[in-house]
Order: structure tokens, then C-alpha cells, then sequence
């Protein structure tokens, strides 16, 4: 773009300039290999927003959703996300229950360099799939592999996984993705294995 379609566009279509004006319950999905729409970005958005958020990043992926309630093709109902329909019911009607929610801890680098992760997960529906994933910074965001790890629980709501010493070293970022019996996922926040 040249700079003065770069600036009308920012100042007339860019989510971002328009996430501190949202204080409405508010629910993203995205793809983490988005072309458009990285997972800093997807964070920065949901961070600016005033209202209460929760957010779903489906793993090496672009333009769709293949996880629980996600979308696994994008062609099918463009920008569709099966969940949207029990967020929807949940927060507009009143039906049904709230989504999982899951809050990241303080990361602990362990004496061998792992990364011991840890997060709590509110959830009213048992749990399916708890996992961990992470990515190397050795290539630009679409263009990354986000490795999973199964995590286990560790008492009271919450679970850990480590990530290896490598991934670590280099900083490698990290969210949780959680799945509920009803074919709903939520994610952490991304966060960096550095504490």
C-alpha cells in the first residue's frame, strides 16, 4: 500500500483502533499461520479490549479452525466457527454455559533449562483434550510449526506440561488449548517461556 492508503486504511477498517471502543462480551477465533492476523496481533486486539474476553487460537492453521468447535474448512461458511452459535446463546439468551476459561502462570525454568508451564482452567463441562503448544522463533509467525504437548494435571484445576530446554533457550512462545465434552476449545494467552 502506499502510505496514504496505508493511513486511510488504519483509520477507517483496522481492528485494533476500534478494540478499546468494545465493552461488550467478546470471543475471537483464530489460526495461528493466519496471513493477516498473527497471534501478537490477535493478543494486542484482545488485550485493548474493555470487555470481558476469551479467545481460541487453533494451531497450524490459516484461515480456518481445525480443532473442537472450530471450522476445518475455510470455504464452508466463510469465517464461521461452530461455537459461535453456543457463545451467542449463552451470553445474548441466556441458554446454556459459559465457555472454559484459563488463566497462565508464572513460567519456571527448571536446572535442566525446561520450561515447566503452568495454567488453571475454569471449566463448567469436563474437559476432553488438554494440551500445550509452542513454537520456535525461526521463521515469520504464518510460517511457524506450533509443536503440542499433552499436559497433565496437577491438582485444584490445574495442569503443567514442560516445554524442552531448546525451545526455552530461544525464548519459544507458548498457549494452553483446552476442548470441553461440548466441542468447545479456548486457549491461554500466548505467552514466552522466559519468566
Amino acid at each position: 500500500m502506499t502510505p496514504d492508503e496505508r493511513d486511510a486504511w488504519l483509520s477507517a477498517l483496522d481492528a485494533g483502533r476500534r478494540a478499546p471502543n468494545i465493552s461488550a462480551t467478546y470471543f475471537l477465533g483464530a489460526a495461528t499461520n493466519d496471513h493477516w492476523f498473527d497471534p501478537p496481533a490477535v493478543s494486542a486486539t484482545r488485550a485493548a479490549i474493555t470487555g470481558p474476553t476469551n479467545h481460541v487460537f487453533a494451531p497450524n492453521a490459516n484461515q480456518a479452525g481445525p480443532i473442537p468447535g472450530g471450522s476445518a474448512n475455510p470455504t464452508e461458511r466463510v469465517g464461521y466457527w461452530a461455537m459461535e452459535e453456543p457463545y451467542f446463546a449463552f451470553h445474548l439468551k441466556g441458554e446454556g454455559q459459559p465457555f472454559p476459561n484459563i488463566t497462565a502462570e508464572k513460567t519456571m525454568i527448571r536446572s535442566d533449562g525446561s520450561a515447566r508451564v503452568r495454567f488453571h482452567v475454569q471449566s463448567p463441562a469436563p474437559l476432553q483434550s488438554v494440551q500445550v503448544f509452542y513454537s520456535l522463533p525461526d521463521a515469520p509467525w504464518p510460517k511457524r510449526t506450533w509443536t503440542p504437548l499433552p499436559a497433565k494435571a496437577s491438582g485444584g484445576n490445574r495442569y503443567e506440561a514442560t516445554i524442552p530446554a531448546e525451545a526455552a533457550r530461544q525464548n519459544a512462545p507458548w498457549f494452553a488449548l483446552v476442548s470441553d465434552n461440548r466441542s468447545l476449545s479456548v486457549s491461554s494467552n500466548l505467552k514466552p517461556c522466559q519468566p
